[in-house]
């Protein structure tokens, strides 16, 4: 048998470590980035729980419907509220109060499912 030089056995060994070395290292690279994506995803999610709370509060949604209701003072406004759904009618009113009243009701947070509106009517069916 022959014998192994020691000079090769340190070598391989050094050998090895440096490969270990790297190997951990690319590990650790992937890990970070891991728990980078990891934390972003919690982000997102906590994002889409507070808004899928805010859109889906029945209670919050008739609450801010029927300020702008109250607010908007038209006479001839009927609401209807089943099935999840919430209606809107306005048969025959002034261009300006039906644009305001409509504003109002894009600019917050609604489910809206059909919008219809002509100068002098509107209907809107929303969800909730």
């Amino acid at each position: 048998m022959k014998k192994i030089n020691p000079v090769t056995l340190l070598l391989l060994l050094i050998m090895l470590f440096m490969v270990s070395a790297l190997l951990l290292k690319k590990s650790n690279q992937e890990l970070k980035d891991l728990t980078d994506e990891l934390n972003n995803v919690k982000i997102i999610s906590k994002e889409y729980s507070t808004l899928k709370r805010s859109w889906n509060d029945k209670k919050q949604t008739l609450k801010t419907l029927d300020k702008i209701i109250k607010d908007s003072k038209i006479k001839n406004l009927s609401k209807d509220v089943k099935n999840k759904k919430i209606t809107i009618n306005i048969p025959n009113s002034s261009l300006k109060k039906i644009s305001k009243f409509s504003n109002k009701i894009l600019n917050s947070n609604f489910i809206i499912l059909k919008f219809k509106i002509t100068k002098t009517s509107l209907y809107i069916e929303m969800g909730y």
